[in-house]
This record gives C-alpha cells, sequence and structure tokens, in this order.
C-alpha cells in the first residue's frame, strides 16, 4: 500500500439508536429540556441530519459552537431553535438577529448591539448569560454574573432566556494546585446565582 494513498473511512449513524438514546435521557431528565450540541458538524456525524432527528426524537433545541454554523444549518432548511455557545462580538450583531438564533453574552457592548439590532428589525432576541466555573475560556466571574443579568434584563429588544456555565471537570478535583474546590460545590454555586438570577432555563454541562 502506498505510503501516499488517501485515508478512506465512513461513519455509520443508527437514526433510531439516537431516537432511542434521547427518549432514555428525556425519560430520567424530569421533565428538563434537551439541547443536542450539534458543534462541530455534530462532531464529525453530520450537523443537519443529526439536529433535525435530534427535534423529532423530542429534544428542545439544538447547540452550535458559532454562528458559521447555525448559518449553516439555516442555509440547509433548519428552522428550530439554535443556541450558540461561543463568544460572539458587537460586529456580529445584526447576523445574529437575522439568523433567529439564540446567543451566548458576556459583554455589555455585544449585549448593547444586539438590542439595537434587535429593535431596527422589530424582533426579540434571546440572549443567555455564561457564568466562569473554572473553565476559564468564556464567562463573567460569579460576582459580576447578577450586575449584567440585571443589565441585560434593561436592553430593550432582548430577552434574557437562560443562564448557563461549563465545567473544566466533572468527576473530582478541577486540577492539581487549584482551590480544591469540586465541580459539585462549583454547581451549587451556580445554582444560588441562577435562583438569585431568576432566569427561565439554566443548564450546566462538561
Amino acid at each position: 500500500m502506498s505510503m501516499n494513498a488517501p485515508f478512506q473511512g465512513w461513519v455509520e449513524v443508527d437514526l433510531d439508536a439516537l431516537d432511542h438514546n434521547i427518549s432514555r435521557l428525556r425519560a430520567m431528565a424530569d421533565g428538563a429540556e434537551l439541547g443536542a450540541v450539534v458543534k462541530a458538524n455534530a462532531y464529525g456525524h453530520g450537523a443537519l441530519a443529526i439536529a433535525e432527528a435530534s427535534m423529532r426524537a423530542g429534544a428542545g433545541r439544538v447547540c452550535t459552537y458559532n454562528l458559521d454554523e447555525a448559518s449553516e444549518l439555516r442555509m440547509l432548511g433548519f428552522r428550530g431553535p439554535i443556541l450558540v455557545l461561543g463568544r460572539i462580538f458587537p460586529d456580529d450583531a445584526a447576523r445574529a438577529v437575522q439568523l433567529r438564533v439564540a446567543v451566548t453574552v458576556s459583554k455589555l457592548k455585544t449585549a448593547e448591539a444586539l438590542g439595537r439590532e434587535a429593535l431596527a428589525h422589530r424582533v426579540r432576541t434571546n440572549v443567555h448569560v455564561k457564568i466562569e466555573a473554572g473553565l476559564n475560556r468564556l464567562g463573567l466571574p460569579p460576582d459580576d454574573a447578577l450586575p449584567f443579568i440585571d443589565h441585560v434584563r434593561s436592553i430593550k429588544g432582548l430577552a434574557l432566556e437562560g443562564v448557563y456555565t461549563h465545567f473544566p471537570s466533572a468527576d473530582g478535583p478541577i486540577a492539581a494546585g487549584s482551590d480544591g474546590s469540586d465541580t459539585e460545590q462549583r454547581f451549587e454555586r451556580f445554582v444560588a446565582l441562577a435562583d438569585q438570577a431568576a432566569v427561565p432555563l439554566r443548564h450546566a454541562a462538561n
């Protein structure tokens, strides 16, 4: 076999198995909404097919990492709810509003730009606020979250739909040399903040 021969491979996705898995998750979730994460082309499994199958099976929405992924789904005909988990910037506001997607906000300039665009299009744009829980990638420090949420609520054109976090670890201490707090303690702090904020939807993941 030539070392220069192209690698050939394929993935077979059993959509009936996906339907079964989502049904089982929903049964265990005690009424919680399920959001199917389809970032990176559904981890290589085909974003549109997985998104549509997930919604048919009872997911409440799908989640992408960025606006490009959300835009691709829209161009392919997906009309269900989409939440963009990654950072967007003020210059992205018009595109986000036009795509009719929910977006993550952690900067006031971005939230205000979204509000202006939403008002210009006479719509309300759903936003989610991310709270930092140790991953140090995107999100507000817990001490800054409530004032930020209050400000977002005051921006016309926006609807504060959710608050969430993302843990760096789900099975033990965060990292050697950290403050020793485990994921459960961070989760409890997040829940307390979410309760204070009284946001309709709260979600967390590893």
